[in-house]
């Protein structure tokens, strides 16, 4: 389905090309034809390591790839020379789909490779099923919630636009300027700006965007995880199977919504980097959560992990929202003063919110090694482990 989407959009490229078709942004269109065919061919080893299975080869046990971590030097290049494509009308615009592949895919793999660093991996079959049930199954299932939930939100508001004439002949206009505009996000947003001013949107948007979607997302994006539970994995598994959920849930969301970012195209690869890292580190996290709860029967713990990761992410989310809020400004908004205030201060609380998931993805892989039996903790005699270690496995 996703290389059959890719052909579709790299048909509309052609046709807008060649005929010079209106309402049609090239450059958004190639992008999302190159995140469609990078996603499906992603999901090519998962299916390669399964009819091996199939077929009684026997498993081979994956590893994480330490060499990989000097890699993220290659991300800021990528960013420079992607913003050089796209603001220049000299640069050769096929270079664009592979550096945003690499502008997407590095910093992913790099929190992906530092927080499972030297912990116990899985098989390369299990690993790559865990990375593509967080690439393709999660994103299918919220979007079928978050939509539900939308839909809900959209009708209490049209019947209560139905029963104002004069909302309703608004709407009815904006919803006519939507479908003729080109599909330019500076465009956009200014069609919907006399909209986003209404505090019941602004409200509205920030219950949505901060509460509900944190609460949807952070119960299953790490579907990965949720789909060991007869096998009950450890607490390090639990942890690397979330970020292997979580990094696929990432990778998804990002190659969908950066691919219209536009003349913000650099500005957009430096924020969506933060919301991998959010999505990584949350997930893996509740991964471990789940390990604990399905073997010892900490649940309270589980409990407290979900909401502590649905705070962390709404914060992120209500940050974002309330930051573009505020930049509307500038194209004649005039916004609530506590939005205003919040929104100037956003680009440092978020910068903090990243560091703090930092520090959090490596403090939870060090816990997890060192809970690891050393080769000295065990007497190789008698093939026992020690008492001490025994609570350390557990905790």
């Amino acid at each position: 389905m996703l290389l059959g989407s890719t052909l579709i959009f790299m048909i509309i490229v052609v046709t807008t090309g060649i005929s010079d078709v209106p309402y049609i942004d090239t450059t958004t269109t190639l992008l999302l034809a190159t995140g469609t065919f990078f996603a499906g061919v992603l999901l090519l080893p998962s299916g390669w390591y399964s009819a091996l299975h199939l077929i009684g080869k026997p498993k081979k046990v994956g590893s994480a790839n330490p060499w990989f971590l000097p890699a993220i030097l290659l991300f800021p290049l990528a960013v420079a020379l992607g913003e050089w494509i796209i603001k220049s009308s000299d640069a050769p615009w096929i270079l664009l789909p592979p550096i945003h592949i690499m502008a997407v895919g590095i910093p992913i793999l790099w929190f992906l490779e530092l927080g499972r660093y030297k912990l116990p991996q899985f098989s390369s079959q299990r690993t790559w099923g865990i990375f593509g049930s967080g690439l393709v199954l999660a994103p299918l299932l919220l979007m079928i919630l978050e939509l539900a939930a939308l839909g809900l939100i959209m009708g209490a508001i049209v019947i209560y636009v139905i029963q104002r004439p004069d909302m309703s002949a608004e709407l009815e206009r904006l919803i006519y300027r939507l479908s003729v505009a080109p599909q330019s996000p500076d465009i956009i947003a200014r069609i919907l700006l006399p909209a986003l001013k209404n505090r019941v949107v602004i409200l509205g948007t920030l219950i949505f965007g901060a509460i509900i979607v944190p609460l949807l997302e952070e119960l299953i994006k790490p579907i990965g995880v949720w789909m060991l539970v007869g096998q009950k994995p450890t607490p390090s598994q639990g942890f690397v199977a979330g970020l292997l959920s979580g990094a696929g849930y990432a990778m998804f969301e990002n190659l969908a919504l950066s691919a219209s970012a536009g003349d913000a195209w650099s500005m957009i690869m430096l924020a969506r980097t933060g919301t991998s890292l959010i999505h990584i580190m949350t997930t893996g996290l509740m991964g471990w959560s789940l390990a604990l709860a399905w073997n010892q029967g900490k649940h309270l713990r589980l409990v407290l992990t979900y909401l502590g990761v649905v705070l962390i992410h709404g914060l992120w989310n209500g940050l974002v929202l309330t930051f573009t809020f505020a930049s509307y400004s500038f194209i004649g908004g005039s916004f609530p003063e506590p939005i205003m205030k919040v929104g100037k201060v956003a680009p440092y609380l978020l910068v903090g919110l990243v560091s703090v998931a930092f520090i959090l993805l490596i403090v939870e892989n060090l816990n997890l090694r060192r809970a690891i039996i050393s080769p000295a903790s065990v007497d190789t005699q008698s093939n026992h482990i020690s008492p001490t270690n025994k609570r350390s496995i557990l905790n």
